[in-house]
Protein backbone atom coordinates (compact mmCIF):
# COMPACT_ATOMS: atom_id res chain seq x y z
CA UNK A 1 0.00 0.00 0.00
CA UNK A 2 1.57 2.90 -1.38
CA UNK A 3 1.58 5.85 1.50
CA UNK A 4 0.01 9.28 1.57
CA UNK A 5 1.52 11.92 0.25
CA UNK A 6 2.39 14.66 2.27
CA UNK A 7 1.44 18.35 2.05
CA UNK A 8 4.45 20.37 2.56
CA UNK A 9 3.15 23.28 3.53
CA UNK A 10 0.61 22.02 6.11
CA UNK A 11 3.71 19.89 8.38
CA UNK A 12 4.89 20.77 11.84
CA UNK A 13 7.89 22.62 12.54
CA UNK A 14 10.18 19.80 13.40
CA UNK A 15 9.00 18.19 10.13
CA UNK A 16 9.34 20.79 7.81
CA UNK A 17 13.09 21.07 9.40
CA UNK A 18 13.48 17.20 8.59
CA UNK A 19 11.98 17.90 5.36
CA UNK A 20 15.15 20.37 4.60
CA UNK A 21 17.54 18.23 5.55
CA UNK A 22 15.73 15.49 3.04
CA UNK A 23 15.69 18.03 0.39
CA UNK A 24 19.74 19.28 1.41
CA UNK A 25 20.29 15.48 0.71
CA UNK A 26 18.31 14.70 -2.56
CA UNK A 27 20.29 14.25 -5.79
CA UNK A 28 18.04 15.22 -8.83
CA UNK A 29 18.42 12.36 -11.78
CA UNK A 30 17.89 12.44 -15.34
CA UNK A 31 14.37 10.31 -16.04
CA UNK A 32 13.60 8.76 -19.41
CA UNK A 33 10.04 9.91 -18.74
CA UNK A 34 8.17 12.27 -16.39
CA UNK A 35 4.89 11.68 -15.91
CA UNK A 36 3.91 14.73 -17.15
CA UNK A 37 -0.10 15.87 -17.69
CA UNK A 38 -2.04 13.53 -20.36
CA UNK A 39 -1.71 14.97 -23.89
CA UNK A 40 0.87 17.60 -22.75
CA UNK A 41 3.09 18.94 -25.12
CA UNK A 42 6.55 21.57 -24.72
CA UNK A 43 9.31 22.99 -26.36
CA UNK A 44 12.18 24.89 -25.56
CA UNK A 45 14.32 27.12 -26.46
CA UNK A 46 18.10 27.43 -25.23
CA UNK A 47 19.94 30.29 -25.81
CA UNK A 48 23.83 30.12 -25.39
CA UNK A 49 26.90 32.23 -25.79
CA UNK A 50 30.77 30.12 -26.88
CA UNK A 51 33.53 31.54 -25.58
CA UNK A 52 35.06 32.01 -29.02
CA UNK A 53 32.19 33.93 -31.40
CA UNK A 54 32.08 33.83 -34.94
CA UNK A 55 31.89 36.86 -36.67
CA UNK A 56 30.96 35.84 -39.58
CA UNK A 57 27.11 33.98 -40.30
CA UNK A 58 29.24 31.99 -43.23
CA UNK A 59 31.79 30.59 -40.38
CA UNK A 60 28.80 29.86 -37.67
CA UNK A 61 26.81 27.94 -40.42
CA UNK A 62 29.64 25.56 -41.24
CA UNK A 63 30.75 25.03 -37.77
CA UNK A 64 27.71 24.78 -36.06
CA UNK A 65 26.48 22.33 -38.99
CA UNK A 66 29.37 19.96 -38.04
CA UNK A 67 28.06 19.83 -34.44
CA UNK A 68 24.54 18.38 -35.63
CA UNK A 69 26.61 16.22 -38.44
CA UNK A 70 27.78 14.63 -34.92
CA UNK A 71 24.89 14.80 -32.84
CA UNK A 72 22.29 12.92 -35.89
CA UNK A 73 24.63 10.43 -37.51
CA UNK A 74 26.22 12.65 -40.23
CA UNK A 75 22.52 13.58 -41.58
CA UNK A 76 22.73 16.84 -43.89
CA UNK A 77 21.31 19.71 -42.42
CA UNK A 78 18.76 21.82 -44.43
CA UNK A 79 19.58 25.07 -44.58
CA UNK A 80 17.11 28.61 -44.17
CA UNK A 81 17.54 32.01 -43.94
CA UNK A 82 17.08 32.20 -39.88
CA UNK A 83 19.36 29.65 -39.63
CA UNK A 84 19.93 25.88 -40.15
CA UNK A 85 17.32 23.25 -39.40
CA UNK A 86 18.27 19.93 -38.83
CA UNK A 87 16.56 16.74 -38.80
CA UNK A 88 13.63 16.12 -36.52
CA UNK A 89 12.66 19.54 -36.36
CA UNK A 90 15.04 21.19 -34.50
CA UNK A 91 16.35 24.55 -35.77
CA UNK A 92 19.26 26.67 -34.92
CA UNK A 93 18.88 30.18 -35.00
CA UNK A 94 21.75 32.94 -35.66
CA UNK A 95 21.01 34.67 -33.14
CA UNK A 96 22.89 38.48 -32.77
CA UNK A 97 21.88 39.11 -29.50
CA UNK A 98 23.38 35.78 -28.07
CA UNK A 99 25.96 33.28 -30.30
CA UNK A 100 23.04 30.94 -30.93
CA UNK A 101 20.10 29.77 -30.30
CA UNK A 102 18.44 25.95 -30.37
CA UNK A 103 14.64 25.97 -30.97
CA UNK A 104 13.11 22.37 -30.53
CA UNK A 105 9.66 20.85 -32.10
CA UNK A 106 6.85 20.24 -30.30
CA UNK A 107 7.88 17.72 -27.74
CA UNK A 108 6.01 14.94 -25.56
CA UNK A 109 7.08 13.36 -22.35
CA UNK A 110 8.54 10.17 -24.65
CA UNK A 111 11.82 8.29 -23.69
CA UNK A 112 13.43 9.52 -27.67
CA UNK A 113 12.47 13.33 -27.12
CA UNK A 114 14.15 13.71 -23.70
CA UNK A 115 17.48 11.84 -25.69
CA UNK A 116 17.51 14.63 -28.23
CA UNK A 117 17.19 17.11 -25.70
CA UNK A 118 20.36 15.04 -23.43
CA UNK A 119 22.46 15.16 -26.65
CA UNK A 120 21.78 18.69 -27.74
CA UNK A 121 23.08 19.60 -23.78
CA UNK A 122 25.77 17.32 -23.78
CA UNK A 123 27.48 18.84 -27.12
CA UNK A 124 26.72 22.47 -25.91
CA UNK A 125 28.33 22.13 -22.88
CA UNK A 126 31.18 19.56 -24.65
CA UNK A 127 31.34 22.90 -27.34
CA UNK A 128 32.04 25.41 -24.24
CA UNK A 129 28.68 26.74 -24.24
CA UNK A 130 27.34 29.02 -21.78
CA UNK A 131 24.55 31.48 -20.18
CA UNK A 132 26.38 34.72 -18.78
CA UNK A 133 24.28 38.03 -18.61
CA UNK A 134 22.23 37.65 -21.84
CA UNK A 135 21.67 33.86 -22.78
CA UNK A 136 18.55 32.43 -21.31
CA UNK A 137 15.64 29.50 -21.21
CA UNK A 138 12.15 29.81 -22.76
CA UNK A 139 9.45 27.11 -22.58
CA UNK A 140 6.39 26.52 -24.13
CA UNK A 141 3.47 25.03 -23.45
CA UNK A 142 0.60 23.97 -25.73
CA UNK A 143 -2.44 25.37 -24.38
CA UNK A 144 -4.47 22.00 -24.24
CA UNK A 145 -2.94 22.31 -21.29
CA UNK A 146 -6.08 24.52 -19.80
CA UNK A 147 -8.61 21.31 -21.15
CA UNK A 148 -10.63 23.94 -23.25
CA UNK A 149 -11.87 25.53 -20.23
CA UNK A 150 -11.83 28.97 -19.73
CA UNK A 151 -12.21 29.12 -15.93
CA UNK A 152 -9.13 26.86 -15.52
CA UNK A 153 -7.39 29.24 -17.90
CA UNK A 154 -8.07 32.42 -16.02
CA UNK A 155 -7.26 30.49 -12.81
CA UNK A 156 -4.25 28.96 -13.41
CA UNK A 157 -2.83 32.82 -15.01
CA UNK A 158 -3.95 34.29 -11.59
CA UNK A 159 -2.31 31.52 -9.32
CA UNK A 160 1.21 32.38 -11.84
CA UNK A 161 1.10 35.82 -10.42
CA UNK A 162 0.62 34.76 -7.31
CA UNK A 163 3.61 32.67 -7.16
CA UNK A 164 5.84 34.59 -9.65
CA UNK A 165 8.36 35.91 -6.96
CA UNK A 166 8.89 31.90 -6.45
CA UNK A 167 8.92 31.04 -9.88
CA UNK A 168 12.15 33.80 -10.63
CA UNK A 169 14.22 32.05 -7.82
CA UNK A 170 13.29 28.89 -9.02
CA UNK A 171 14.80 29.48 -12.48
CA UNK A 172 18.40 30.68 -11.91
CA UNK A 173 19.57 27.38 -12.39
CA UNK A 174 23.15 26.62 -11.93
CA UNK A 175 23.73 30.77 -11.26
CA UNK A 176 23.51 32.40 -8.63
CA UNK A 177 21.46 35.49 -10.04
CA UNK A 178 19.67 36.59 -12.33
CA UNK A 179 21.58 37.19 -15.85
CA UNK A 180 21.15 41.06 -16.51
CA UNK A 181 19.37 40.94 -19.58
CA UNK A 182 16.55 39.81 -17.53
CA UNK A 183 15.12 43.28 -17.05
CA UNK A 184 14.82 43.86 -20.95
CA UNK A 185 13.64 40.29 -22.02
CA UNK A 186 11.68 38.80 -18.85
CA UNK A 187 9.79 41.15 -16.94
CA UNK A 188 7.47 40.57 -13.70
CA UNK A 189 3.65 40.70 -14.75
CA UNK A 190 2.18 39.58 -11.41
CA UNK A 191 0.98 42.93 -10.36
CA UNK A 192 -0.21 43.50 -13.86
CA UNK A 193 -2.11 40.95 -14.39
CA UNK A 194 -3.53 41.13 -10.46
CA UNK A 195 -4.55 44.35 -11.17
CA UNK A 196 -6.23 43.67 -14.66
CA UNK A 197 -7.67 41.03 -13.04
CA UNK A 198 -10.65 43.19 -11.38
CA UNK A 199 -11.59 44.70 -14.55
CA UNK A 200 -12.59 41.61 -16.63
CA UNK A 201 -16.46 40.66 -16.24
CA UNK A 202 -16.53 37.80 -18.33
CA UNK A 203 -14.01 35.24 -17.86
CA UNK A 204 -14.13 33.89 -21.73
CA UNK A 205 -10.83 32.83 -23.88
CA UNK A 206 -11.13 36.25 -25.95
CA UNK A 207 -11.73 38.64 -23.65
CA UNK A 208 -9.23 37.26 -20.74
CA UNK A 209 -6.40 36.56 -23.28
CA UNK A 210 -6.48 40.51 -24.53
CA UNK A 211 -7.16 42.04 -21.15
CA UNK A 212 -3.88 39.44 -20.19
CA UNK A 213 -2.03 40.24 -22.81
CA UNK A 214 -2.37 44.24 -22.63
CA UNK A 215 -2.00 44.22 -18.89
CA UNK A 216 1.85 42.19 -19.79
CA UNK A 217 3.73 44.99 -20.88
CA UNK A 218 1.46 46.28 -23.30
CA UNK A 219 1.35 43.31 -25.52
CA UNK A 220 5.21 43.13 -25.24
CA UNK A 221 6.09 39.77 -25.26
CA UNK A 222 9.31 40.39 -23.00
CA UNK A 223 7.45 39.26 -20.20
CA UNK A 224 8.35 36.88 -17.66
CA UNK A 225 4.75 34.68 -19.02
CA UNK A 226 4.33 35.31 -22.88
CA UNK A 227 0.59 35.16 -23.44
CA UNK A 228 1.08 37.19 -27.24
CA UNK A 229 2.43 34.18 -28.34
CA UNK A 230 -1.91 32.52 -27.46
CA UNK A 231 -3.94 33.38 -30.59
CA UNK A 232 -7.62 33.97 -29.86
CA UNK A 233 -8.50 31.94 -33.00
CA UNK A 234 -6.92 28.61 -32.44
CA UNK A 235 -8.22 28.65 -29.04
CA UNK A 236 -6.89 25.36 -26.63
CA UNK A 237 -4.52 23.82 -29.22
CA UNK A 238 -1.04 22.40 -28.74
CA UNK A 239 0.40 25.20 -31.65
CA UNK A 240 -1.00 27.65 -29.62
CA UNK A 241 1.53 28.72 -26.98
CA UNK A 242 2.19 30.11 -23.95
CA UNK A 243 5.63 31.02 -23.45
CA UNK A 244 7.66 31.33 -19.63
CA UNK A 245 10.74 33.50 -20.21
CA UNK A 246 12.42 34.06 -16.79
CA UNK A 247 14.82 30.97 -16.93
CA UNK A 248 18.64 31.39 -16.90
CA UNK A 249 20.44 29.48 -19.68
CA UNK A 250 21.04 26.36 -18.62
CA UNK A 251 22.51 23.10 -20.44
CA UNK A 252 22.17 20.67 -17.52
CA UNK A 253 19.20 18.12 -18.83
CA UNK A 254 18.12 17.37 -15.01
CA UNK A 255 17.55 21.13 -14.21
CA UNK A 256 15.47 21.41 -17.68
CA UNK A 257 13.03 18.20 -16.59
CA UNK A 258 12.66 20.08 -13.38
CA UNK A 259 11.62 22.99 -14.84
CA UNK A 260 9.45 21.87 -17.60
CA UNK A 261 7.54 19.50 -15.31
CA UNK A 262 7.13 22.32 -12.78
CA UNK A 263 5.58 24.16 -15.36
CA UNK A 264 3.53 21.64 -17.11
CA UNK A 265 2.08 19.89 -14.00
CA UNK A 266 2.08 23.75 -12.35
CA UNK A 267 -0.64 24.93 -15.31
CA UNK A 268 -2.75 21.59 -15.10
CA UNK A 269 -3.37 22.12 -11.53
CA UNK A 270 -3.60 25.32 -10.97
CA UNK A 271 -6.51 25.61 -12.99
CA UNK A 272 -8.34 23.84 -10.38
CA UNK A 273 -8.97 26.81 -7.90
CA UNK A 274 -7.47 30.65 -6.81
CA UNK A 275 -5.03 29.46 -3.84
CA UNK A 276 -3.98 31.73 -1.26
CA UNK A 277 -4.87 34.84 -2.88
CA UNK A 278 -6.26 36.88 0.33
CA UNK A 279 -2.43 35.73 1.66
CA UNK A 280 -0.38 37.00 -1.56
CA UNK A 281 -2.75 39.49 -3.63
CA UNK A 282 -1.99 42.53 -1.71
CA UNK A 283 2.01 42.40 -1.73
CA UNK A 284 2.17 40.64 -5.27
CA UNK A 285 -0.15 43.78 -6.72
CA UNK A 286 2.48 46.10 -5.28
CA UNK A 287 5.57 44.49 -7.06
CA UNK A 288 5.89 46.86 -10.11
CA UNK A 289 9.83 47.07 -10.01
CA UNK A 290 12.14 44.99 -11.59
CA UNK A 291 13.21 41.77 -10.37
CA UNK A 292 17.13 42.66 -9.91
CA UNK A 293 15.78 45.53 -7.58
CA UNK A 294 12.91 44.04 -5.85
CA UNK A 295 13.43 41.56 -2.39
CA UNK A 296 10.69 39.39 -2.87
CA UNK A 297 12.32 38.39 -6.00
CA UNK A 298 15.77 37.75 -4.62
CA UNK A 299 14.22 36.09 -1.52
CA UNK A 300 14.33 32.42 -0.66
CA UNK A 301 10.92 32.30 0.85
CA UNK A 302 10.80 28.07 2.21
CA UNK A 303 6.98 28.70 3.30
CA UNK A 304 5.90 29.67 0.52
CA UNK A 305 7.63 27.62 -1.80
CA UNK A 306 5.87 24.41 0.23
CA UNK A 307 2.53 26.04 -0.73
CA UNK A 308 3.69 25.86 -4.62
CA UNK A 309 5.26 22.48 -4.30
CA UNK A 310 1.67 21.00 -3.09
CA UNK A 311 -0.28 23.20 -5.74
CA UNK A 312 1.81 21.99 -8.73
CA UNK A 313 2.74 18.39 -7.27
CA UNK A 314 0.82 15.44 -6.83
CA UNK A 315 4.63 12.87 -6.55
CA UNK A 316 7.08 13.04 -4.12
CA UNK A 317 10.11 12.81 -6.45
CA UNK A 318 8.77 15.93 -8.34
CA UNK A 319 7.89 18.46 -5.13
CA UNK A 320 11.83 16.83 -3.84
CA UNK A 321 13.29 17.98 -7.42
CA UNK A 322 11.69 21.21 -7.60
CA UNK A 323 12.81 22.29 -3.72
CA UNK A 324 16.50 20.97 -4.39
CA UNK A 325 16.35 22.93 -7.62
CA UNK A 326 14.23 26.33 -6.25
CA UNK A 327 16.31 26.58 -2.40
CA UNK A 328 20.11 27.48 -3.33
CA UNK A 329 23.09 26.19 -1.30
CA UNK A 330 23.56 29.08 0.65
CA UNK A 331 20.17 29.22 1.70
CA UNK A 332 19.91 25.89 4.19
CA UNK A 333 21.36 27.50 6.79
CA UNK A 334 19.00 30.77 7.14
CA UNK A 335 16.00 28.42 6.97
CA UNK A 336 17.04 26.24 9.49
CA UNK A 337 17.48 29.16 11.34
CA UNK A 338 14.28 30.67 10.79
CA UNK A 339 12.13 27.67 11.19
CA UNK A 340 13.36 27.30 14.69
CA UNK A 341 13.12 30.71 15.72
CA UNK A 342 9.28 30.58 14.86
Amino acid sequence: MESEIRQYHTLSKKDKLQLLKEIKDHTITYREQLDLPKDTTFGVELEFLLKHFYYNDEDRIFIYNTWFQELFHNQESKYYTEGIAINKDWLLSLDYEVDGEFTSPILRDQKSNWEDLKKICEMLKEKGAYGGDYASTQINIGAQIFRKDYKRFQNAITNYALFEDVFYYATKGEQQKYRLEIINYANPIASKILNAKTNISKYTFRNFINEATYACAFGDKMSSLNLVKLRVYKGFEEDNLLEVRMPNATFRIQTLQTWISLFTHFFDRAGDQIYFYEKYAPIMKKLNYLPLETKEYNLCNYEKALELADIAFEKEIDKLNFLKQYIRYHDYEKIEKELILK
